[in-house]
């Protein structure tokens, strides 16, 4: 096994990174509601804060993809790295290899199940690897709510980031921007739990591996002696 702290840190900041531009985003989603509600109310408009809100909307919406990549990038970074470990430790009966923790997330129709399947297994075997766990079959052992809490919320999120981005269009009419705006929101709003549980997620199944790592070494010590 190969401590996996480094990948785990950076994982961490890029999903930290992740949620405070989500909750920008999702403040500025507010605030053209806001401000499109007073255009339907025929309200006297301020066009200097209208080109301000423009300008913030695309610098938001620019740094949102950037990170969403980056984010993404190191997560799988990470995922992938824990998983490899449950197969350098010589772990039986794994139900997938290493490389679903990856390409799990881009095959259609697998990608709504496989990344919960892979980390499921990514929790259990390295609970049983520090040998703390009472299970004798690793399969056995429960992974608590983490996990499905972290994949629901993922699953809802990008739903409802793909039926934001089919909404979107070019229209002028308020009424129609004002419900992109609100569908943008929900969007918005559901990346900052997604983010948050994926950083409790990281930090836990990195700390059971770290435990794992010092059983082993401790336990090679033992058989060298």
């Amino acid at each position: 096994m190969k401590s996996i702290q480094g990948r785990a840190r950076l994982a961490t900041i890029m999903l930290g990174l992740v949620a405070i531009v989500s909750a920008a985003a999702a403040w500025t989603d507010v605030e053209m509601v806001v401000f499109l509600g007073d255009i339907l109310q025929e309200k006297d408009v301020d066009i200097e804060a209208a080109e301000n809100l423009d300008t913030w909307v695309l610098r938001v919406v620019i740094a949102q993809v950037t990170l969403a990549v980056l984010g993404l990038a190191s997560f799988i970074a990470w995922f992938y790295a824990a998983h490899k470990n449950l197969e350098r430790a010589g772990m039986e009966d794994l139900d997938h290899t290493s490389k679903w923790a990856v390409w799990g997330f881009f095959v259609p129709i697998l990608n709504l199940i496989r990344p919960y399947k892979v980390m499921k297994e990514v929790w259990r075997g390295s609970l049983f690897l520090t040998g703390e766990a009472e299970e004798e079959d690793w399969k056995e052992i429960k992974e608590g709510g983490i996990v499905e809490g972290w994949w629901t919320m993922f699953v809802l999120s990008v739903i409802a980031g793909r039926i934001s981005a089919r909404m979107t269009s070019d229209s002028i009419d308020a009424a129609r921007l004002t419900l992109e705006s609100m569908v943008s929101f929900v969007a918005n709003f559901l990346d900052i739990p997604v983010a948050i549980l994926g950083i409790i997620l990281i930090r836990s199944v990195t700390r059971l591996q770290e435990r794992a790592l010092e059983h082993q070494r401790a336990t090679n010590w033992r058989s060298s002696t």
